[in-house]
């Protein structure tokens, strides 16, 4: 099974927050390692942006499974809270807007229109 392994990082570069991640896929298929730099982003806008661009990476290679590894924030939001959130507006517990929504919801269509089954680990 096509296995990614993906983190997101922050760094202060300066007094200035930046967002990096990486993709990792398992014996470099479908292919090679991806580094990403967002800017001025928090670390979990890094993770989410990573998981979207493996998401993306296995759509157009027609993967249908998927064994996808992260640190710890992508996991729980799409095993726990993704369905919640879609139930509630993408709204928070506390009744706010979830952040990077549109990042999730790109998520969520992807997998539904290439019918892709997600596999998530802790590593």
């Amino acid at each position: 099974m096509p296995t990614a392994y993906v983190d997101g990082r922050s760094y202060n570069h300066e007094g200035i927050l930046q967002a990096s991640a990486g993709a990792r896929w398992l014996n470099n298929q479908p292919c090679q390692p991806q580094n990403s730099r967002w800017g001025p982003q928090s670390c979990q806008y890094g993770e989410a942006a990573a998981t979207l661009k493996t998401f993306q990476v296995s759509s157009v290679h027609n993967i249908r499974e998927l064994m996808c590894t992260d640190s710890h924030f992508a996991r729980p939001c799409f095993t726990c809270h993704l369905l919640g959130w879609k139930q509630t507006g993408f709204k928070t517990e506390c009744n706010k807007q979830v952040k990077h929504q549109h990042m999730f919801q790109t998520h969520d269509h992807l997998t539904q229109a290439h019918d892709m089954i997600v596999y998530w680990e802790k590593v």
